[in-house]
């Protein structure tokens, strides 16, 4: 009784452990979302946004006093070095004003400058928001490209596990084939010849399957990958109803300029180009800065204070010419220029890609109902040639090479479903909407 108790515990808890460790298996939604989580590329390019918004703060920074400490030893005997250096110790004597002789100092110094009006940095805090604002829309638009990447995967473990399918049903045929085959031979009715070849053509088969169940594996790591996982990760039944039901072409071409992030980020950098004119010629501009020092002169040691004081003021500066600010000011000028051609042009292609999108959507629906059709044919006409062959009315080559059109239309079938499928997420894809559509957001 302990021992049937003891071996009871055991399959429990080897089915336990089968549960807890075995492949986890995810919907569409969940692998999209867990990409977006812990795709290492990702979030790579997540860092990136934050150094560009660690950007923004240096530009605001920029507008905030500076405060430094300075500590100068200085030794020498010329005579104004001297006379001034005492003084600034108070212990000049006049019996040594014209003869000081040699004089050591440390001079300790804290200091402050601040802007009180520099156009250039206005300018600069303005283009760091739109760096920041190029860079946000990129990542949003890469975070779309990884998702796609991972619907790709996904329907990839489902077309090999539907590719086993029709392999192991093409290998079920093939043994049936054979078994034909067979019997026609051991009742005299049948040539050995169409007994080799079905054997030939079943092991054909097997080697078949053994391809397709790699291909599964394959495929599941490769979805694991690109979650940045290294476990399998098995797809689930998907749901094509929310992708099936594309908008119409005319709205979604009208709404592709907002709807597409990267070309957002071009639209900013045509004016971040724009600014960047602006920027060289505020350099032009007269610049106002507050600056206050206090001194501390000591002759013998660091920070000592034999002597001190401040001077403290506002400076002003103005650039009225220097030839190469007029040539840095052209050179922006054909920036801007080359970002708004770069611009037209891409808009152009993005439109041009969503039409080409959803003619291919149209395109890979017919030849899936082509795909259909064909395969319906193809097992009734094997249906045909097989009944044919029991009646001793046709030849092996003939239920081989009819079997071989089966298998491709099966094979054809899959392709054309998953065509059908890609297409949509790519129609999606290119429109903009993919992870909006996708998440149901």
């Amino acid at each position: 009784m302990r021992r049937i108790l003891l071996l009871c515990f055991i399959l429990i808890l080897f089915l336990f452990n089968k549960t807890t460790y075995g492949e986890q298996v995810l919907t569409l939604k969940d692998a999209i979302t867990l990409s977006i989580k812990t795709n290492h590329y990702i979030k790579a390019k997540e860092f990136s946004l934050f150094a560009v918004k660690e950007e923004q703060e240096v530009a605001k920074s920029q507008f905030f006093p500076k405060l430094f400490l300075e500590e100068k030893f200085t030794k020498g005997n010329y005579n104004s070095y001297g006379v001034f250096t005492k003084l600034n110790q108070e212990r000049l004597t006049m019996d040594k004003f014209f003869n000081p002789g040699e004089v050591n100092n440390f001079q300790t110094t804290i200091g402050l400058e601040m802007p009180i009006y520099v156009r250039e940095l206005f300018i600069n805090k303005s283009i760091k928001n739109k760096l920041y604002l190029i860079e946000e829309n990129q990542f949003k638009r890469f975070q779309e490209d990884i998702a796609f990447e991972v619907f790709k995967s996904y329907l990839n473990v489902i077309k090999a596990k539907s590719m086993l399918q029709a392999s192991e049903k093409a290998l079920e045929d093939a043994k049936e084939i054979y078994r034909i085959a067979q019997v026609r031979v051991k009742n005299g009715i049948g040539i050995k010849s169409d007994e080799l070849r079905a054997y030939v053509f079943m092991k054909e088969r097997e080697s078949d399957l053994i391809k397709t169940k790699n291909d599964i594996l394959v495929s599941k790591r490769a979805l694991g990958l690109i979650l940045s996982l290294e476990e399998p990760i098995d797809a689930g039944d998907l749901n094509i109803d929310s992708l099936s039901v594309l908008p119409p072409l005319d709205d979604i071409t009208k709404d592709v300029v907002n709807n597409r992030k990267d070309l957002i980020a071009d639209m900013k950098n045509v004016e971040t180009a724009k600014e960047g004119i602006e920027t060289y010629k505020s350099k032009f501009y007269p610049k106002l800065y507050f600056s206050a020092n206090y001194y501390n002169d000591d002759k013998s040691a660091p920070f000592g204070r034999d002597g001190s004081g401040y001077i403290a003021g506002v400076y002003l500066r103005w650039d009225i010419f220097d030839k190469a600010r007029y040539d840095e000011i052209r050179k922006s000028r054909m920036e801007y220029e080359r970002a708004k051609e770069y611009l037209n042009q891409r808009e152009k292609e993005v439109r041009f890609r969503v039409y080409e999108s959803y003619l291919r959507v149209q395109e890979s629906k017919e030849k899936l109902e082509v795909a259909k059709e064909t395969l319906k044919e193809a097992e009734e006409t094997f249906r045909l040639i097989k009944l044919r062959y029991d009646n001793n009315l046709t030849t092996m080559v003939e239920v081989l090479d009819t079997e071989v059109a089966l298998i491709s239309a099966r094979v054809n079938l899959v392709n054309s479903e998953m065509n059908y499928l890609e297409s949509i997420g790519k129609a999606l894809h290119e429109a903009g909407i993919f992870l909006k559509t996708v998440l149901n957001e």
